[in-house]
């Protein structure tokens, strides 16, 4: 049973890991959410509270994952003749969890693309109305510039 020390050191292994990078996903999203910015615009605390909540869902689905494997990868996979209902279950699961992982990582490129997207045309929308305002000034600057120099009624031939 060489085989089953073996599967039992990886899915260990393989369990320790998984739950050390939840704990690290845990403690970065502590501490980002320790140095946010307080005062947010409602489109950003609502972004923010968001994407909190997805990360959360990633470490808990990464925590019952590896608890999966390292419960799941020394059972048996059929009992007394017969497929183990237990042992189907607990992989089912799993996969299922590592789907939704890839979607909750999907979602979570998805918001920060359109929170990019909103900051960059808010940008662009501020670039312009500096651009405006730079433009009336030079205007009004120019006008009492021509007026100063060639005052109406002013002429020598009047």
């Amino acid at each position: 049973m060489l085989l089953d020390h073996r599967t039992e050191a990886v899915s260990l292994a393989l369990s320790i890991g998984i739950v050390a990078v939840a704990a690290g996903l845990l403690l970065w999203l502590w501490l980002q959410r320790r140095d946010r910015d307080t005062d947010l615009s409602p489109a950003d605390a609502r972004h923010f509270a968001r994407q909190d909540v997805r990360r959360t869902l990633v470490a808990i689905v990464l925590l019952v994952l590896a608890f999966i494997i390292f419960f799941g990868s020394p059972m048996e996979a059929k009992v007394n003749g017969r497929a183990n209902r237990v042992f189907v279950g607990l992989w089912l699961s799993a996969f299922a969890l590592v789907f939704i992982l890839l979607l909750l990582a999907m979602l979570d490129w998805l918001a920060t693309r359109f929170y990019a997207r909103r900051h960059i045309q808010q940008l662009a929308r501020e670039r312009l109305e500096i651009l405006r305002e730079e433009q009336q000034r030079l205007a009004l600057r120019k006008a009492s510039q021509s007026g100063s120099d060639h005052p109406l009624g002013d002429s020598p031939a009047n």
